[in-house]
């Protein structure tokens, strides 16, 4: 039921015109929320051709006797039935955290410490990642990074430079210790998994495995590191024509405050577009903020979930006609109709939902949607572990080059080897292969025969260039059965 005009032949589906101005799911434990998720980035890639990068905020591995629901392997395996080629998975494959310049390093290396507690204290920060970046070198691994906060070799690197040396002799070294232990800290947890060769201008699909629970403080601060350069990547160097959806699977854990605005405006702006999800509103900061991501959405998706009425009243009220029936004092019935105004989108509908149905807002209308799965089998996850552990073997094979270099080559770039590690390695063509450039004018598969209850091409096959058309259903807003997404 609904009158949100994306139904076609009972199929919905999800224009990129609106999946271009961001959305919003938001819905309990169990509720069908990531499955939602799972099935707009199979229509992103396999309707649009748009890459996907997927960051898990909670991404923690099955046990063997669960790996049919592991999150990662049913990506790999949604992202080939969508007919991507290049799937990455991290940390299977370690990520360079390490492109830019020494100010977009800077940035991307404050935004994993809080300096909240003290400006001062992020102007120190500040002003020491200026001197270890600054380096005639810029450092392009963890452990070359660590050595430049170290007080002697600074001095040292700035031994011939007396403006910058001056900066050197007068840096407190009780607040450099700490500003090194607090990065010390961080990339041991990471154990060199941001010195790799993972880089997004080589994949169709991308999906960054966050455990949560594992690094516990560290994976906030390994979340924003990702987003961070994410933000770099789709700014500066993404190829030209590449549209990307990035989708973040519980925001709430990445504790996001003020980045999260420019996070929203820089991703539009280069052309991207942006899903993310939570539990509940709550999840989505204090209201200042909760309300800040939900202004800068334009589609909102409400499983299953407690107070969901500051999300369910965008999309206003419908007038109806409210009838009811008295007697008089001779029995004589009469009717009574009165014009009424009401929520179009009740919070207890929202909040009796059950597993996979969702409402869908979008500017007004609104339509009760069931998601169907995504058409992949046991066979496809099970080939989507065969990948994962391909990408593992490929990374263990990398270190073991880098580690037999004698100690002074051990500090270059993984980067550097991984063409002759790979060689041999056809088995498929996500990684170690020649590939042709990523172009989000791909064409499209047309065997409609091998679709199974997918976004109605009908409804969103126009290309990124064009409105997309959408037949109007006949709606009947006294039907109490959700549509088909």
């Amino acid at each position: 039921m609904g009158d949100l005009a994306w139904t076609h032949r009972g199929t919905f589906g999800f224009p990129l015109k609106a999946l271009r101005l961001h959305a919003i799911a938001l819905g309990s434990s169990g509720s069908g929320k990531t499955e939602t998720l799972f099935r707009a980035a199979y229509g992103a890639r396999k309707i649009y051709q748009q890459q996907v990068i997927y960051l898990d905020a909670k991404g923690e591995t099955k046990r063997e006797e669960e790996a049919g629901q592991d999150n990662a392997a049913r990506f790999v395996a949604t992202m080939q039935a969508a007919g991507a080629g290049n799937i990455h998975v991290f940390p299977a494959l370690h990520y360079n955290g390490w492109h830019g310049t020494p100010a977009e390093l800077k940035n991307r290396l404050l935004s994993i410490i809080d300096f909240s507690e003290s400006a001062y204290y992020g102007d120190v920060a500040t002003n020491v990642l200026d001197l270890a970046l600054g380096a005639p070198t810029t450092p392009r691994s963890s452990t070359h990074f660590l050595a430049n906060l170290q007080f002697n070799r600074l001095k040292s690197i700035y031994s011939n430079d007396p403006l910058q040396y001056r900066r050197v002799l007068a840096l407190e070294k009780r607040l450099l210790r700490q500003v090194e232990m607090r990065y010390q800290v961080f990339f041991s947890a990471m154990a060199g998994q941001l010195d790799g060769t993972l880089n997004y201008a080589n994949a169709d699909a991308v999906y960054l495995r966050v455990r949560g629970f594992t690094l516990r403080n560290e994976a906030p601060r390994l979340g924003h590191f990702l987003i961070s350069d994410f933000m770099h990547y789709i700014a500066e160097r993404r190829r030209s024509g590449v549209q990307t959806l990035l989708i973040i699977d519980e925001f709430n854990a990445l504790r996001m405050r003020e980045e999260t605005s420019i996070l929203f405006e820089q991703v539009r702006s280069f052309g991207g577009n942006l899903m993310i999800s939570a539990q509940g509103y709550a999840g989505l900061g204090p209201q200042e903020y909760a309300e800040r991501i939900l202004d800068a959405c334009s589609t909102y998706i409400l499983h299953a979930c407690s107070d969901p009425g500051p999300v369910s009243k965008r999309a206003g009220k419908r007038f109806f006609l409210e009838t009811s029936w008295s007697e008089d004092e001779e029995g004589t019935p009469r009717k009574h109709v009165r014009p009424k105004w009401d929520w179009r989108v009740p919070e207890s509908s929202i909040i009796q939902q059950e597993e996979g149905q969702a409402f869908w807002i979008y500017r007004g209308h609104a339509q009760h949607v069931q998601t169907a799965m995504v058409p992949i089998t046991s066979e496809h996850v099970a080939s989507g572990w065969q990948e994962i552990h391909r990408q593992e073997e490929m990374q263990r094979r990398l270190l073991e080059v880098v580690e037999s270099r004698p100690p002074m080559q051990q500090g270059q770039k993984q980067v550097n080897t991984a063409t002759d590690v790979s060689k041999g390695q056809q088995s498929t063509p996500s990684l170690g292969t020649q590939q042709k450039p990523y172009s989000s004018s791909a064409k499209k598969k047309k065997d409609s025969t091998k679709e199974i209850q997918q976004p109605s091409q009908q409804s969103v096959s126009n290309s990124s260039s064009e409105p997309v058309q959408i037949i109007a259903p006949i709606l009947n807003m006294d039907d109490d059965e959700p549509d088909r997404l």
